[in-house]
């Protein structure tokens, strides 16, 4: 085989196995709902192993649900089992025809789990890259052994299948430290947005302790004021008029009650002078005055 086909197919074969890599990371949650997470997952229907994603639709109606539509009816329970058996930490949910599968917040342990998975994918990536890389050594020495190509030529060919076995591993590299600062920073929205919803709620009662201690301070304000007009009424009333006004209260209650004030006046009017003179007298005479 000619070396610039050898180098070819190497590349070829290399940038492969860098789109499966890539299409595997998918399948690692980061606490967004995603169809690339569960379209790959295998389900046993029809008496074959298929993908969820040529067995049903997939959508995502929330950023954090999921809603798997199969395209048959009774398969509705093979793809619930397939989701499940796939360890994605995911819980589908059935839901008459459908399936709904909310995503739960990452939690720490859950995502040291999901750490170890990626790299453990990257170092896949790498082992069939370097497997390739021997491959296309193999054969570039095979060539220069038979003569198809001179030593020069083989040793060039080397170098530039080495270098592209450098290039793509450094692109794994390179996806697995995004993939994890994904992984993280769920992590860390998750905390952000619980920690905002607490400020929330602390702001929200700070404003309602203002609101009720500036009704307390109008309501203490109102009372003194109320005390005040209370004092300034009782300093211009004189004593004695007061006292004046509290003996007539007197007078007329136990007229009217005990003297029978009411049945005089009744009679003429000597009779009611007769009996408003006496009861007052008697009245006075009760009191002392």
């Amino acid at each position: 085989m000619p070396v610039d086909d050898i180098i070819l197919m190497a590349e070829d074969k290399m940038q492969k196995t860098e789109e499966v890599v890539v299409r595997d990371f998918t399948g690692v949650r980061t606490g967004k709902a995603s169809p690339a997470l569960v379209e790959n997952v295998q389900v046993d229907v029809y008496g074959s192993m298929m993908r969820l994603k040529e067995v049903a639709g997939i959508t995502t109606p929330e950023s954090r649900t999921l809603v798997i539509q199969p395209w048959d009816a009774s398969t509705v329970g093979p793809i619930e089992k397939g989701i499940q058996k796939a360890n994605l930490g995911l819980n589908p949910a059935v839901d008459g025809k459908i399936i709904r599968i909310s995503m739960p917040e990452l939690s720490e342990e859950r995502r040291i789990e999901f750490t170890k998975i990626v790299k453990k994918m990257t170092e896949d990536g790498r082992v069939a890259i370097r497997h390739v890389r021997r491959e296309a050594m193999d054969a570039i020495k095979k060539d220069v052994k038979s003569g198809v190509i001179t030593e020069d030529e083989g040793s060039s060919a080397e170098k530039e299948v080495q270098n592209l076995t450098d290039k793509y591993i450094a692109h794994l590299d390179a996806h697995l430290e995004k993939k994890e600062k994904e992984i993280l920073n769920a992590e860390e929205k998750s905390v952000a947005r619980e920690e905002r919803l607490f400020c929330e709620v602390v702001e929200q009662a700070l404003q309602e302790a203002d609101a009720l201690i500036e009704t307390a301070e109008i309501l203490a304000e109102t009372m003194r004021r109320i005390a005040d007009e209370e004092s300034v009424s009782r300093r211009e009333v004189p004593l004695g008029r007061s006292r004046g006004r509290v003996g007539k209260l007197r007078r007329s209650f136990f007229c009217r009650r005990f003297l029978g004030l009411g049945v005089i006046c009744k009679g003429s009017d000597a009779d009611q002078h007769d009996g408003r003179s006496r009861g007052e007298d008697q009245v006075d005479a009760f009191h002392g005055d």
